[in-house]
């Protein structure tokens, strides 16, 4: 099993390493990949070039530095502190070698999501099902788009999955070994607060609440200690940041390698007026929803099983369909709520999830209406929902109300 992952970690690495321009200049445009950008802002950081990576104008410096011309457009950091962490290493061993770091990146990330695959096969039933959807999603166009983009949520998917790997068996009381376990990935998964958020019903679910209170002492102790440097200032300035991201206006030097942002409820019914605050308010709905189930389900007068799953479910809707400027990307998400699902479902219906599920993943070659597109994920999400007990439908549509 070893030989295969770093197999096909090397074969991910050949591949894209040809096949990435990192930074370019095009038709009077200067242009750089996600991954590029955001290495280069922890590079200078750690050699003492800059500190704030979340200010204008050090974003703009560490540009004009790399093109060699001055640079007025900066894309804004959606990553928090945690990416100088998990970054360090990459720049201890590339430093200043762009497409090395990035080479690495890949190779990590890949590695990482067929070890968490590896993990959940072996504490779960070996069926065909999962078998051809993970297949599916490594063949579809935002697994390619993550690896050509260098994007996180290859390593998100990864941890997300180990999570549950480790926390989805029956009977599992937490022990120092599991909420070790639970701790690193939360930790892991802050480098960005959407995928830190959407594990937080996993964990609640399956009783890791102490995970969670250790988690986030470790995070604001990391954060505190690393604020000496980046200045207490750079948490306004990453607010910022991230409130530029929900308006979906991005600057002209961030390049997607295809135009072809999934739609939320938001830019589909209400054009982009007010995007940042549809968007906002109905994911935030979704997560406070999300996270009552949980604790309901586990710390409630009555354990339900079945609402801590609806949770789970939720979690991901929300940030799948309401999450503000949800990149392509981000799609491959989907495939851990999928198998999580699949693990409570009846046999007769496993071949149901699986068409639906290939049906999204691989209809992003199509250049089909967004609309429609949306449409399939919320009937898909609403699809695993329906699987629920009637008491446990029940409670649900009580305590929304």
């Amino acid at each position: 099993m070893l030989r295969l992952i770093l197999s096909a970690s090397l074969v991910t690495l050949l591949i894209f390493y040809n096949t990435t321009d990192l930074l370019s200049f095009e038709q009077g445009i200067y242009k750089i990949q996600d991954f590029a950008y955001h290495y280069l802002l922890v590079e200078k950081f750690w050699r003492s070039d800059v500190f704030n990576i979340y200010q204008l104008s050090n974003q703009l410096t560490v540009l004009s530095d790399s093109f060699g011309s001055q640079i007025y457009s900066a894309m804004p950091v959606g990553m928090t502190p945690t990416a100088l962490v998990v970054f360090l290493p990459l720049v201890l061993i590339a430093g200043a070698d762009l497409h090395f770091a990035y080479q690495l990146w890949i190779s990590f990330s890949v590695c990482l999501l067929l070890l968490s695959l590896s993990s959940l096969f072996s504490r779960l039933p070996r069926k065909l099902d999962e078998t051809i959807m993970i297949i599916a999603m490594f063949c579809s166009l935002p697994f390619i788009n993550a690896c050509y983009l260098g994007q996180t949520s290859i390593f998100a998917l990864a941890a997300l999955l180990y999570l549950q790997s480790q926390l989805v068996e029956k009977n599992n009381k937490p022990n120092p070994r599991s909420i070790f376990i639970a701790v690193l990935m939360l930790v892991g998964l802050s480098i960005k607060p959407q995928y830190l958020l959407i594990a937080l019903p996993v964990v609640i679910t399956h009783g890791y609440l102490i995970s969670i209170i250790i988690s986030s002492l470790t995070i604001f102790i990391a954060w505190g200690f690393l604020s000496l440097w980046l200045t207490p200032v750079w948490v306004f300035d990453y607010l910022s940041n991230l409130t530029s991201y929900a308006t979906g206006i991005l600057p002209s030097s961030y390049e997607f390698w295809k135009n072809s942002e999934i739609a939320t409820a938001s830019n589909l019914f209400f054009g982009q007026v007010n995007i940042e605050i549809v968007n906002t308010a109905v994911y935030c709905l979704f997560l406070i929803l999300s996270i009552t189930l949980a604790f309901k389900s586990r710390y409630g007068r009555k354990s339900l099983e079945q609402l801590g799953q609806s949770s789970i479910i939720i979690g991901y809707a929300g940030y799948l369909l309401f999450s503000p400027h949800i990149g392509m990307y981000e799609e491959i998400l989907i495939l851990a709520p999928t198998l999580y699902a699949l693990r409570w479902v009846n046999l007769s219906e496993r071949w149901k999830i699986s068409i639906f599920y290939i049906s999204i993943i691989l209809f992003q070659y199509v250049d089909i209406f967004a609309w429609l597109m949306f449409s399939l994920k919320a009937v898909y999400f609403l699809f695993l929902l329906s699987k629920l007990e009637k008491q446990d439908m029940l409670l649900l549509f009580t305590v929304r109300s």
